[in-house]
């Protein structure tokens, strides 16, 4: 089975998008720092979805995640790089 990881999946679009794939039949690693919120939709969806835990800025523990794939979600396809910062909705500085 294909699987797709994004980033930012704990909420909002993240989230969304996470359902979204789950639906169409990949598997999702989904990536947030939220634990809880990766939780729920790993029960949701049980053993199609692969929480982890990280910071995306944490380069390490991204690489750790990434080498350590369990068989059932290592047919990686694609990414939806999701996770970021919302500083406001003012101009950019």
């Amino acid at each position: 089975m294909e699987t797709v990881i994004i980033t930012g999946a704990s909420s909002g679009f993240g989230e969304a998008i996470a359902i979204r794939f789950l639906k169409e039949g990949y598997n999702v690693i989904a990536m947030a720092r939220r634990a809880d919120k990766l939780q729920l939709l790993s029960e949701k969806y049980p053993g199609r979805v692969m929480p982890a835990v990280v910071d995306i800025a944490d380069k390490g523990v991204v690489k750790e995640v990434l080498t350590n794939l369990p068989e059932a979600f290592s047919n990686v396809t694609g990414l939806v790089n999701n996770a970021g910062l919302s500083l406001g909705f003012g101009p950019s500085q």
